[in-house]
């Protein structure tokens, strides 16, 4: 699911992902995202607008995609000594308001470099030795990522993350 927001900060959801239940988010709140992203922008930076390199830029990152990750440092599956901690705390509906507040904001400074992800609109145009073009198309969409499949915005990505 996921939840698009009004004016008031509610939101209804849809269905949307990859058909895995994993991927779905519980009925979400912008508003209820932004309190609690206090601890998150510490390093995530104000509103997801991340400053520092190192650390990814949240804002107008797909919710299914920030929901999965969010999940899978809680899990443990995916290691990472800062996060790993934090996600612990977090309930399915704390991740949920964190994901649509996140995709909720407006990314602003720090946008790739145009040539680090121009490989990436040739591979989705014209494949390469290892994938056909339909396999790049998951995730280029002028990187953007693809919103119905949960795959990242990759034009929001510093090289480092």
């Amino acid at each position: 699911m996921s939840c698009g927001a009004s004016a008031q900060g509610a939101s209804a959801c849809r269905t949307r992902g990859r058909g895995n239940t994993r991927l779905a988010l519980h009925p979400c709140k912008v508003a209820d995202g932004a309190t609690k992203s206090a601890v998150c922008s510490s390093c995530h930076g104000p509103n997801g607008n991340s400053t520092i390199p190192e650390w990814p830029r949240l804002a107008g990152q797909n919710a299914v995609y920030i929901a999965e990750q969010l999940r899978l440092f809680r899990s443990g599956v995916r290691a990472n000594p800062v996060m790993q901690p934090l996600a612990a705390t977090l309930s399915d509906q704390d991740i949920s308001d964190l994901a649509v507040y996140y995709e909720a904001q407006t990314p602003a400074g720090l946008e790739a470099d145009p040539s680090y992800w121009q490989g990436g609109q040739a591979l989705y145009l014209r494949g390469d030795a290892h994938a056909s073009p339909v396999v790049h198309r998951m995730s280029w969409a002028g990187g953007r990522g693809n919103l119905a499949a949960g795959y990242p915005a990759c034009a929001l990505s510093s090289p480092s993350t």
